[in-house]
Parts: structure tokens; sequence; C-alpha cells
């Protein structure tokens, strides 16, 4: 899934790069939510021990890159995960006692909390009966708790008032206008209002409540968003973060807003963090954010979010800093068959099963790849209709092919990129051309015909360097570096790259293809070619994890279901058909989403068990269905210690 949101203030989309998942403190454990919530440079984090009562807990780091420490705390506990917020006064820990009753205890500054004590909310709240949870948010002058009634799933907002010296004087209850939900709402302050975020029967849903004028509204322009589990919610300086459990792929995903207005189709997946258990998210600066959540494990975890600018990432995480690096010390995104977004033409000697499914490896265009961070694009022309398109075919020539597609044409994908570097001077773009086909227009013509688009001033030219290992990442700032397979073209800056155990050319990409539709083929090829690499790689290497699942001869002749034979023979058009179905063959890009899933993860726990280290590191993700994901774990790669010099 893919996010295209403008944030306020500026013009390009903006991501979060979400950290590896790492433990919040040794032997924190607990089987609820937790509570969490930054203030005056510290952030504080609370949760419940597991068991039917447990202890409240809580933890504190002076900032979010800190370790977190215990903080000692009375003896309350609770039969729900805690909710906590920040004042003036202090911070409020709220939590359910054994009869379900809502309690608070004030925690001031400079205080001993191990002598806190607990209070009965006052008012109409008093004898509330709340279950699964609280959430809490501060509105003005007013502390807000989201709440779920221990009677037919109702949910309500508890509005506290709080005296001069920071007790609660009164509270009232409001119930969230016709909501019901298994768990609690979650709140957040907008700015405007308080959204309060909730599921019912696997669909997330919100309403705004405005506690100026006590009244609700319909959050305008939001779908409901499909999960079974509760979601997290937070407020930065100017947009809104969403973080929730998708329901059918089975993974954690998120969403910047600038508007507040979340779209589930324009989410981003974070699969590799853990999913499942109700979260907690806080902004911890303008650019940050902080997730915390109880594992399968029921261990305590957080992982740190950074905001950054997906079009211009290179720009503002690479090039300060790390200007120096090259090629070998970085990982970027790329993009496998990048023209294929879009079916043009179908070309070969039988083109009745050809369609979508069996062509298409990507759903954003090249355009949109580059706003979404791709930096590598993998590009296969043939001519068609006397102009060059990007192509998907399993012959080099496409008349000789048994059927293919044609995609993009050229010249928009080469004028995309001309754009998108003449407006972001210090990213850079590799476009890796093979597969040619020579027949109608010589390779020699059509490297001629690229760098003319481009401009000779947009490629980059190595003059007298004769290795890529020798290139400073500055030095192709704002450049293309335009490579051909087995070919090079050294007066228009093409050049040669291999693909094979070593090479002496400009470049060299190492890499293993699975050639399989079955997901642990692909890990067992793609770790037996890390642990077969170590010792064995050269400075010109660019290591490349090819990281596709491939249909089968029958998958890619019967994908889809969308046929008509070129004879409009309509037994043998029922006949795929119903092999089709029978078969459940899968299109390119659903075998795709499928492996993607597991990438992220697969990657990190290899880098965690030696597969991966400095030496054989990926430098390109390679993968069909490129998008912001992508670049999101190339991000947090580029964190890491084996990309660190």
């Amino acid at each position: 899934m893919l996010l295209v949101c403008l944030c306020a203030g500026t013009a390009w989309a903006q991501q979060v790069a979400f950290g590896v998942a790492e433990p919040l403190l040794h032997g924190a454990s607990s089987d609820q939510g937790v509570g969490m919530v930054c203030y005056k440079d510290r952030c504080y984090v609370t949760w419940k021990e597991p068991g039917a009562q447990g202890l409240l807990r809580m933890a504190m780091a002076v900032d979010t890159q800190s370790v977190f420490e215990a903080v000692p705390l009375a003896d309350i506990k609770s039969i729900a995960g805690p909710a906590m917020v920040a004042a003036d006064a202090g911070l409020y820990l709220f939590w359910l006692a054994a009869d379900s009753t809502l309690q608070y205890t004030l925690l001031r500054p400079g205080a001993n909390w191990q002598q806190a004590v607990a209070n009965s909310l006052p008012g109409e709240a008093k004898d509330l009966r709340c279950v699964s949870g609280l959430s809490a948010v501060v509105a003005g002058d007013k502390i807000l708790l989201g709440t779920r009634a221990a009677y037919k799933d109702r949910l309500n907002l508890v509005v506290c008032s709080t005296a001069p010296d920071g007790t609660l004087s009164q509270t009232s209850v409001t119930a969230v206008r016709g909501a019901r939900s298994l768990t609690h709402p979650v709140l957040c302050n907008t700015g405007k209002t308080v959204r309060c975020w909730w599921g019912r029967s696997g669909q997330l849903t919100s309403l705004d409540y405005d506690a100026g004028r006590d009244s609700w509204s319909k959050t305008k322009g939001q779908a409901a968003v499909a999960s079974n589990y509760t979601p997290a919610l937070a407020a930065g300086s100017d947009r809104l973060l969403y973080i929730w459990s998708s329901k059918e792929q089975r993974q954690l995903q998120y969403y910047l807003s600038g508007d507040g207005l979340l779209w589930e189709n324009q989410a981003t997946a974070l699969p590799h963090l853990e999913m499942g258990r109700p979260l907690s998210l806080a902004a911890t600066g303008q650019q940050q954010f902080l997730l915390v959540y109880a594992g399968a494990d029921r261990q305590l975890y957080r992982s740190k979010g950074r905001v950054y600018r997906s079009a211009s990432w290179m720009e503002d995480l690479l090039m300060p800093g790390r200007e120096k690096y090259t090629l070998r010390d970085i990982a970027l995104p790329g993009s496998h068959d990048a023209g294929m977004s879009v079916l043009t033409a179908v070309g070969g000697k039988s083109t009745y099963t050809i369609n979508e499914c069996n062509t298409l490896t990507q759903l954003l265009s090249v355009s949109a790849q580059l706003d979404a961070g791709i930096r590598m694009f993998d590009l296969r022309i043939d001519l068609f209709e006397d102009a060059l398109y990007t192509k998907h075919a399993p012959s080099d020539c496409m008349e000789d092919a048994v059927g293919g597609g044609y995609g993009e044409p050229l010249d928009t994908v080469l004028t995309a990129v001309k754009r998108f570097l003449d407006r972001h001077q210090q990213e850079f773009v590799i476009l890796s051309f093979c597969h040619f086909c020579d027949r109608h227009k010589s390779i020699a013509d059509q490297a001629a015909a690229i760098v003319a688009v481009l401009g000779p001033d947009k490629v980059y030219h190595p003059g007298a360097t004769h290795s890529l290992a020798d290139v400073p990442l500055q030095d192709l700032a704002g450049k293309v570096l335009l490579s051909f397979e087995e070919q090079d073209f050294p007066l228009l800056g093409v050049v040669r790259n291999t693909m094979t155990e070593r090479s002496s050319f400009f470049f060299n990409y190492r890499r293993a293809y699975a050639a399989t539709n079955i997901t642990d083929s692909l890990f067992a090829v793609e770790q037996r070619f890390f642990k077969g690499m170590k010792g064995k790689t050269a400075p010109n290497d660019i290591v490349r994890l090819d990281w596709q699942l491939t249909q089968i001869g029958q998958e890619a002749a019967l994908s889809c279901g969308q046929f008509q034979s070129e004879n409009g023979n309509l037994l043998l058009d029922a006949t795929l058909l119903i092999a089709n179905t029978i078969k459940k063959n899968k299109s390119i890009i659903s075998l795709a989403q499928r492996a993607n899933r597991y990438l992220p993860a697969k990657v990190l726990d290899w880098v965690a068990e030696g597969v991966i280290d400095r030496e054989t590191k990926p430098n390109i993700l390679y993968v069909d269905v490129a998008g912001n994901w992508i670049t999101d774990f190339c991000i947090l790669l580029n964190s890491m210690p084996v990309y660190k010099k």
C-alpha cells in the first residue's frame, strides 16, 4: 500500500521511517495496551503486569534515544491497560480498579511517586463501570477519557475538570454517538477537536468531539478502515499519524496525514513490526514519533519513527554526513520491470492470454515511484509503433516471444526522471537497461535516444574513473547513472554493468534469481546467496537483493481470467476461465504483495544472524510493487551498524 498525502506547509508527500523494535526495559511485560506521554523533555511509559489484576509499572527516558529506566511507583493494581496524560500540575495516571471503576492519581514533579494515592473520579464518572482499557487526552483545560462501558459495548467520553490544586474536581459522561465496540476508543487532540477512533465488526471509524461546544460531528471525508485490533493515533506539530493492523494483509499499516484525514488505500505497510496487541503512540518532537507495544511474548517493545520527505530522502538523510560514501556503502530501493504499471499494448506470437495480471509488475508509474523514493529502475525496451516503450516479455525481441506487454512509453519515463532531478538536485537515479532488441533499432541508437531525452548534462560521466567503488555519492547528486548490461558507450556516459561472479567493468550486479512462486524457496535461495558471498565480493560489486516471486508457466498463461481467444473460440475461453478458477492462479502483483510482506523481517533476521554483514549487505532492494514501504525500509537499514563506516 502507498502513501500519497500533502502535508501542511510542504509540497511533497511525507513518510515515517520506523526503526527496528527494541526491548523497552529488561523484564517489562504486559498482556494489555500501554500508556505513554512525553512531558518536559522526558518520555514516560506505564503498563499493567500480566494477570487478571496486575501491578502498574512505569519507565522513563530523558529522550527517545536514551535507555528507559524503571520509575518507582506505588503498589497500584489494574484490571486493564492504563492511560496517562501530562498537564501543568504533573502526570495524571488513570486505570480500572478491581470493581471496574475509574481511578486516578496525580504524579507531581519532585514528589515521591511511591506514595501516590489512588482516587476515585468525582461526579458522574464515580460509579461508571468500564472494561477493556482506556485512553486519555488533554483538550484545553479539560482531560478527556475514552472508555468502554461494561454493558452493551457502549463507548463513553468522560470529561474531567481540574481544581486549582490539580486534583479532579468534576466529571461528566457523554456517550460516543452511536458507537459500539469490543475495545475502548482511542483519543487524539487534533488541535481543533478531539478525534475518537474505534473498531467494530472489523471496521475502524471515527467521530470528532468539540469540547467547547460539547458536540459530536462526523469526521469529514474519512473512510472506514478494516481492522480487528485497537489502533493508535498521535498528533505531531502539523499532522496526524494513524497506525492500525490491517485485516487483510495481516500487518501493521500507517498513514501520515497533513489534513487529518485517513485513506486506507494510501497507507504504507510496516511489515518489520509486530501486530496484534494494542499499540501506544506519542509524538516526541516535530519530526519524531515513538511506538510502544506488548509483543506476542508479552515483552514490551519500542520503535522510533522519523518523518522524512520521500521525494528528497537522499538530500535529507544521506548527503549531510554520508556524501563521501559510495553506492557500496548504502541501501537503495529498486524497481523490477519499472515501466510496467500500465499495459499499453500486447505483443508476441500469441496474445490472447496476455493481460494485466501476467504483465504488470508495478502499481505506480515511474514518476510516482520517484516521488515515493525509488532510486534504481530496471528497464527493458522495444520498438512499438515507431517509438520505444518499456516492455515485459520472455524474449529480448517482442516478436520472438510467445506473448508480452508494452508498458509506459520510454519518453514518458525519461522525461519524468529529468524533471524530477531538476526539482531535486541532491538526489540521483540509476537507470539500468537490459534485454535489448536491436533488430529494428541498434543499441547505439537506443543509447543516443535515451541521452537525448535526459539531456547530456543529466548523465553522469565517469571520465577516467574505472570503477563505481571510486565514485562518492556527492559526485552522483543531480545525475542519472546510466548503465547497459554488457554494453557501454563512453562518449554518451553509458557505463557497462555486468551480472556475474566477478567483473572488471564499471560495476557488477551480484544477485540470485529464485525463479519460484513459493515464498520458502525464495527465502532459501536468497539466504544461500548471502552466505555464499562471504569473502568473495569485489569493490565494484553492487549487491542486489532480487525479491520476486515468479509466475509458473500455467499462472502466466491463465492468470486473471480475462480471456478472449484470437478467433473468438467460446469453448477455449470457458476452459481457460475454469482452469484459472480451479488452480487459483496468482497475478504478478498478488505474488509480489505476498512476498513483500516478508522482506523486512527476513533481512533483519539475516542481519541479526550474521548472514548479512558489512561485506555482503544488499545495496539495492529490488522489488515488484515498489513504493514508500521499501523506501522506509532502506532508510531503516541505512541507520544500522552494517551500513555505517
